[in-house]
């Protein structure tokens, strides 16, 4: 955009870019005109650091959910074991019913397009 600019082909945006993204906190005091290029440094590093070390640190809470602990091993306990296996057979008894539901023609709307 700068070349045009020097060269009469473009006008420079006085709006841009602060009054964009955020048009109703262009005015607040602690807002960032973006006159300056220590303006510019400090919006980049809040940007870096939010992408960057920030989502780290806010993040570790759900490490639990996608990383490795070391915890016990509870796969060797039986009550979780079995109240897994029963859960198990349950979802094969609702599977089991669904397909025979769904081949019965005498239900509405489940065997080929509706009549």
């Amino acid at each position: 955009m700068l070349p045009f600019l020097f060269r009469g082909v473009a006008v420079e945006d006085p709006k841009a870019p602060h009054e964009e993204g955020h048009g109703d906190l262009k005015d607040a005091p602690w807002w960032p005109k973006m006159k300056t290029r220590q303006e510019l440094i400090e919006s980049c590093t809040i940007i870096i650091w939010v992408g960057s070390a920030l989502h780290s640190a806010v993040n570790f809470g759900q490490y639990p959910y996608g990383g490795y602990l070391l915890n016990p091993e509870w796969t060797a306990d039986r009550e979780p074991l079995e109240a897994f296996k029963k859960f198990g057979r349950k979802l094969e008894v609702i599977q089991d019913r669904m397909f025979d539901m769904n081949k019965d023609v005498n239900l509405k709307n489940r065997v080929g397009p509706v009549k």
